[in-house]
């Protein structure tokens, strides 16, 4: 799991499309590049596989997308990817992640 970066923009809007009723479109994407909010891209032997984005306003966190490439589903790679970012929120002392 790492930051997102424009770069990763392509390949989490793939991923939109594929997964989502109402995906967002590639504007509305970079937009979640900037604070207050964090997106995070999962990796696997360097390809986005997957990607979910929050909005901190500290101690609260509100999870607004996650979402793993369907080839990748059915693995428990969204539930290992919610609990690293639950974990992260702890260590910067979030409190409450809705």
């Amino acid at each position: 799991m790492i930051a997102a970066k424009e770069i990763d923009l392509p390949k989490v809007e793939l991923i939109e499309r594929k997964t989502q009723l109402f995906p967002k479109t590639s504007g509305q994407l970079k937009r979640y590049l900037d604070s207050p909010f964090a997106f995070y891209v999962l990796l696997q032997t360097n390809k986005v596989i997957g990607y979910l984005i929050l909005q901190n306003v500290f101690p609260e966190s509100e999870l607004l997308s996650i979402a793993i490439h369907p080839k990748f589903q059915h693995q428990g790679l969204g539930n290992i990817f919610l609990k690293l970012v639950i974990t992260q929120l702890q260590n910067e002392h979030f409190t409450h992640l809705y």
